[in-house]
């Protein structure tokens, strides 16, 4: 049901912008923090123990390697959900404890990048020469079309060439 008064449709951006929030926490905490450790930690490893030839012949490399995936779809679904949301001035969140900066189009691009530089490690780091480019490569590219799709929305958006919903939010 789309909202109908400008109050409505105030409300269901900030909730939008809420559940994205939540989203980058989950794609940092949980996908970039495990790639990342599977790239500093699990490769050196297996690397120095079974050296780099051998790397295909490891149980569950494979299941490594696809590992990659889920990070680049949650960013797909975050990017999804910030296309059409216009820029709003939001104050930081603040938790009992922690101080959170409120994520706008920049801060997901920005970790996108982070994202797609990890995914493209992980990927190259553990392709074996039989595990093909739907294990190894593509998650990169899509990650690399993604962060594409958010620069062309944020140039559009400041060159005006957006729909007004998409780039000035509703006086609440």
């Amino acid at each position: 049901m789309a909202p109908r008064s400008p109050s409505e449709l105030a409300a269901w951006q900030a909730r939008r912008w809420g559940r994205v929030d939540d989203l980058m926490t989950v794609y940092l905490l949980g996908c970039v923090a495990v790639q990342i450790l599977l790239v500093v930690v699990v490769a050196p490893i297996l690397g120095a123990t079974v050296g780099s030839d051998a790397m295909s012949q490891v149980p569950g490399i494979a299941l490594v390697r696809w590992l990659a995936w889920p990070p680049a779809l949650l960013f797909a679904w975050i990017v999804w959900l910030v296309l059409p949301l216009p820029r709003v001035l939001r104050p930081s969140r603040t938790t009992a404890t922690v101080r959170r900066p409120a994520f706008g189009r920049g801060l997901v691009l920005l970790y996108g990048a982070v994202g797609l530089v990890v995914t493209a490690g992980q990927s190259v780091l553990f392709t074996s020469e039989d595990g093909g480019p739907v294990a190894s490569g593509w998650v990169a590219v899509v990650m690399l079309v993604l962060l594409g799709v958010l620069v062309l929305r944020i140039v559009l958006g400041g060159l005006r060439l957006l729909p007004r919903a998409w780039r000035v939010a509703p006086a609440a």
